[in-house]
């Protein structure tokens, strides 16, 4: 689909456009988040003010689920977000919520704290140093829950600059029921309009995990009545 066909239909279908106008955001491809397109994400909320919608779908084996979240910046440096997974195998609901505690320094990486509670109530630190085009990220979570359950991840991600495109790479470590799991996955952020970008990936399990596919777009956006006059 062309890029001038694609933006009316993605805004039409998501939001309608009551008192809603689009964000300049010709960099969110730069903005990986949870599933978007792999499970490590970089430390930075979006901006203050700004919502974005994702709406996108995995599939592991013949089990097929959908994915929408929204997320809002609420302050500076802090986010909030809502969202879940919906499939044949289960469904659940999700709030969550992510603080930016401190940005990258030259001798520091973006350091985060997030906080969700869905199907289980997770707890987790969110890292990111860059190196020019390129950034290192670092995940973990906690499961508060049940036993020590835990996941942690470890990515890079290269921009291809002039295509506004994002390529990820990742492996990750969970434990789930007593047992340590590991996969290794790859994924792209595409940006096709200013404020959509399409998002992809596909993860490989090193042991029981299997093989998963995700597919998504995400829009973003801002409601002129809920930004304060005068802020930036």
């Amino acid at each position: 689909m062309r890029t001038s066909r694609a933006r009316p239909w993605v805004a039409a279908l998501v939001f309608g456009t009551a008192g809603v106008f689009p964000l300049q955001a010709q960099v969110d491809y730069r903005n990986s988040d949870d599933l978007r397109p792999t499970r490590v994400a970089d430390a930075y909320p979006i901006e203050r003010f700004a919502f974005e919608f994702s709406a996108g779908g995995r599939l592991r084996g013949g089990d097929a689920a959908a994915s929408p979240h929204l997320e809002y910046g609420l302050f500076r440096n802090f986010m909030v977000g809502v969202g879940g997974e919906f499939g044949a195998a289960g469904s659940h609901a999700e709030v969550s919520a992510l603080w930016n505690a401190r940005r990258e320094t030259p001798g520091f990486p973006a350091l985060s704290f997030s906080a969700a509670v869905g199907e289980d109530p997770v707890i987790g630190v969110l890292a990111t140093r860059s190196f020019g085009l390129t950034r290192l990220h670092f995940n973990g979570g906690l499961d508060l829950s049940g036993p020590a359950d835990w996941w942690g991840g470890v990515a890079a991600d290269w921009t291809l600059f002039r295509t506004s495109t994002l390529v990820v790479s990742e492996l990750v470590a969970e434990r789930v029921a007593q047992r340590v799991e590991w996969s290794a996955a790859v994924g792209v952020r595409r940006q096709i309009t200013p404020t959509v970008v399409l998002h992809g990936g596909v993860s490989q399990g090193l042991g029981r995990l299997g093989t998963e596919f995700n597919l998504g777009l995400s829009y973003a956006f801002a409601i002129a009545g809920l930004m304060a006059r005068g802020s930036r």
